[in-house]
């Protein structure tokens, strides 16, 4: 399970930027297709940042849908059509979202 180190590296850098401050909250941006999974995440958390300045802190998840854009017509659409072009009916195109994995922002108490 990566997401345990994922979890890790997160902790890591919130507390790193708190800088000696209480974290009170930790705001992710994971993507359809970062292969991330938001529950292991989840499950990882508690125990990653017990004992750390970020124990009882927040989680918060923004999830990002999964966008190609079509090689032949240039629509946009998502992995529901399981890339087919709704517009042109062709297969294939560019991933332009949905590959996210970041730590958007971190909440500290003054």
């Amino acid at each position: 399970m990566h997401e345990l180190g994922l979890t890790q590296n997160i902790i890591d850098m919130a507390v790193s930027e708190a800088r000696d401050r209480k974290v009170t909250g930790i705001n992710l941006v994971i993507g359809e297709l970062s292969g991330v999974v938001e529950e292991s995440i989840r499950f990882c958390f508690d125990v990653v940042s017990k004992d750390t300045p970020a124990a009882g802190a927040r989680l918060c998840v923004t999830k990002v849908a999964a966008v190609i854009r079509c090689a032949s017509c240039s629509s946009t659409f998502g992995l529901e059509r399981e890339g087919l072009c709704p517009e042109c009916g062709k297969r294939g195109g560019e991933v332009t979202a949905g590959r996210e994995f970041y730590l958007e922002s971190i909440e500290v108490e003054d």
